[in-house]
């Protein structure tokens, strides 16, 4: 008597397939077309060219670029440059955004470039700058252009005028918000003010007051090192406050006091907002900073008066019913001594605190509203004289070429206009290497001015006419070909099948902006590759339809298509088949070098004039090796040889590797236990006939194989079977005598 473990063990011996081989010679995927220039706008009438005219700062969105919806653009490009107006203002930016989606394509303007084809402020965006010459010479200062411009005319005016007028951008400005420690709203003291249209100071009328007290900072870059004579600050007070109970203007004498600052600030971006995008002053900190740590005030609203401001620099006593729409002016010695220390560099620079009475109780207040430096007429003034000189010697070398093209000698107080230096601009534009390239790819050049002298020059009234066409090809995005070819991807054809791409064109001020020499290279487009059709089951050689496919578009219609393929990006590349679609004739063939595919059919599909869905139905063979995650490659060609290619997102599973189930032991002759199916543990006798069934299928799957595919042999004994039509096996076979 045997155990039964110790007598038999059961294993698949052997798998027979048989496989089907065609063979086709691939075809070479290429993207070549025949190409066609467009050259011509699209609005009416096609123009060639361009001319948008623009009354002040804005946007225009009539221009347009037609183009066939089938088409690609392999180039595309034109010329735009900036053109004085009626008036002969000429646009202070510009600004290119094809397809009127938000990115711009290119742009001009900033501090220094002065308007398009038009330079009257230096380098450092400044129309005026002050000359300190006790040391004989100054090259600190330049003129900036367009790299490949050529200049027209130049000049400029020399003086030893001593007066200099601060305002607009050279002035910094903001105010801090202190609310009510009772009825406020406390996170008004992390508020900024810095974009706000006006500066706010002193103390409301009500019982539930708040104070605020305003910041200026003015740029004294211009005059270092100069005497200062005289100096004059001037504010317009555009609102006041009334009073709580008659509601009018109030009439009582306030006090209004300057003080300098002692720690730095940042103006900030906020209107009445927390600070989000950049550094900002509150009422908290100096600089209430995005990330890290905060500049803090040694006290709140800067009020320590050793460590965050000095001590007073001027004051003014009057009635905030006065003062409505009126300038005040501050012009004290004490005030000028100060101008004085930071023209000297003898103290830092931080500005000015504005504070106005804060003792007051309802129903009166001192608050006052005064215009910011966002408003160029209204806003801060600021007005420095310093000392000039009766007998100067001075000379202007443009490009520091040790050449003067200005000099003089005598009094220079009206001062004069110097000859035209366009040569000497030139000459050095034509071999200078750029000073920097803006992020459009805009080359610029700053050809340094070197100015002698023995007394405090100002240089103003720059004029620089100069030509430049700039011609537009790429982005800081990539290419304009690619740009179109975006918008003719995503933009709906009209009923004639074209698209028509905006042009959205701004200018930063009133002029004229002109686009000129189009051209785009046009192509045929390539077709496109929509659904790639898999199957979700795994794929095993049980001679079930297994269908692939793909959804694809050609742009030049379903009769222009070619050659559809479809490769599984098998680990092993030798064994990849390769099925071909050829939509000429509507069939169906494989490259399988391997034999891994059979009963291969196809089914085309039109689901409208240009887009069409093809199913390739196959079996797999024994041959196909398992692998998991297998992605498919797709091509599409068309009859002109253009083409696209897509990797599947989705993937196959691919099996051949079986498992056995239901696996079932019978005793036919005398069951020891009385039953006649065995269990683990059960002896059988020498001579019994053991019935061995079961059923096969492909590992980790719920599909079989075929009928006959499979011989499941006994290992220790004597016996076989090939699998039903149920894929069943039944083994009988015979324990040995021992």
């Amino acid at each position: 008597m045997n155990r039964k473990d110790e007598s038999h063990s059961f294993g698949i011996f052997s798998i027979v397939l048989i496989l089907l081989f065609s063979s086709l010679i691939p075809h070479d995927m290429v993207g070549l077309s025949s190409a066609y220039t467009v050259s011509e706008f699209g609005m009416t009438g096609q123009p060639n060219s361009v001319n948008l005219t623009f009354s002040s700062a804005g946007y225009d969105v009539s221009t347009n670029i037609t183009l066939g919806h089938t088409t690609v653009v392999s180039t595309a490009s034109f010329d735009v440059r900036g053109l004085p107006d009626a008036q002969d203002a000429r646009p202070d930016s510009i600004g290119i955004d094809i397809g009127d989606d938000g990115d711009f394509e290119w742009g001009f303007g900033g501090p220094g470039n002065g308007s398009y084809g038009f330079v009257d402020e230096f380098s450092n965006g400044r129309n005026k700058i002050g000359l300190n010459l006790s040391s004989g010479q100054n090259n600190s200062y330049s003129i900036r252009l367009p790299a490949d411009a050529f200049v027209n005319s130049a000049n400029l005016n020399i003086s030893s005028l001593n007066e200099l007028v601060l305002s607009g951008s050279d002035v910094r400005d903001s105010y801090l918000h202190r609310p009510n420690p009772t009825w406020g709203n406390v996170t008004h003291a992390d508020c900024n003010y810095g974009a706000a249209p006006h500066v706010v100071l002193g103390k409301t009328q009500w019982s539930n007051w708040h104070i605020y007290r305003g910041t200026f900072w003015f740029d004294l870059s211009a005059i270092p090192g100069a005497e200062v004579q005289s100096s004059s600050l001037e504010f317009y007070v555009d609102a006041v406050v009334t009073n709580a109970n008659t509601g009018q203007p109030v009439t009582t004498t306030q006090t209004y006091t300057l003080y300098p600052l002692l720690k730095d600030w940042t103006e900030g971006l906020e209107n009445n907002m927390p600070v989000q995008q950049a550094s900002g002053v509150t009422w908290n900190n100096a600089m209430d900073n995005l990330t890290g740590v905060d500049y803090a005030w040694t006290t709140t609203g800067a009020s320590d008066r050793t460590l965050d401001r000095g001590s007073s620099i001027d004051s003014l006593a009057d009635t905030p019913a006065n003062m409505q729409g009126t300038w005040i002016t501050f012009n004290s010695t004490s005030f000028t001594d100060q101008i004085q220390e930071w023209v000297n560099g003898s103290s830092a620079n931080y500005g000015i605190l504005f504070q106005g009475s804060e003792n007051t109780n309802k129903p009166d207040g001192s608050m006052i509203r005064i215009t910011s430096s966002e408003n160029l007429t209204h806003g801060p003034k600021l007005t420095v004289t310093f000392a000039g000189e009766n007998d100067v010697s001075a000379g202007l070398d443009v490009n520091s070429d040790g050449v003067e093209e200005w000099s003089h000698a005598g009094n220079l107080s009206s001062g004069t206009t110097t000859p035209d230096f366009s040569s000497s601009l030139n000459t050095y534009l034509s071999t200078a290497t750029p000073t920097f390239v803006d992020s459009f790819g805009n080359e610029f050049v700053d050809i340094p001015l070197n100015v002698r002298g023995n007394a405090t020059l100002v240089l103003d009234d720059l004029e620089v006419y100069y030509d430049w066409t700039p011609t537009l090809s790429s982005s800081p995005h990539g290419s304009f070909a690619d740009e179109f070819n975006q918008h003719l991807a995503n933009i709906t054809p009209d009923a004639s099948g074209n698209i028509s791409v905006p042009i959205n064109v701004t200018s930063g001020s009133s002029g004229i902006v002109e686009l000129s020499n189009l051209l785009i290279q046009l192509g045929a487009r390539s077709p496109s590759i929509g659904t790639i059709i898999l199957p979700n089951d795994v794929i095993v050689p049980d001679n079930q339809g297994y269908v692939i496919g793909a959804e694809v578009t050609s742009y030049q219609g379903l009769t222009n298509l070619s050659l559809l393929t479809m490769t599984p990006l098998l680990a092993d590349t030798n064994s990849r088949p390769v099925f071909y679609y050829q939509f000429s004739s509507d069939s169906v063939t494989v490259s399988d070098s391997t034999n891994s595919v059979t009963n291969l059919t196809s089914n085309f599909l039109a689901l409208n004039s240009d887009t069409a869905r093809i199913e390739l139905t196959f079996s797999a063979t024994w041959n196909w090796i398992p692998e998991q995650n297998v992605a498919w490659e797709v091509e599409i060609e068309t009859i002109d040889l253009l083409s696209s290619s897509r990797i599947s997102s989705q993937t196959t599973n691919h099996e051949r590797r079986m498992e056995i189930i239901s696996l079932q032991v019978d005793d036919e002759t005398y069951p020891t236990d009385g039953a006649s199916d065995l269990q683990n543990g059960e002896w059988v006798a020498g001579g019994d006939n053991l019935s061995c069934t079961g059923a096969i299928r492909f590992l980790g799957t719920n599909s079989f194989p075929m009928s006959g595919d499979v011989v499941v042999e006994l290992v220790n004994l004597t016996g076989n079977s090939t699998t039903d039509s149920n894929v069943v096996f039944n083994i009988i076979t015979q324990v040995p005598d021992i």
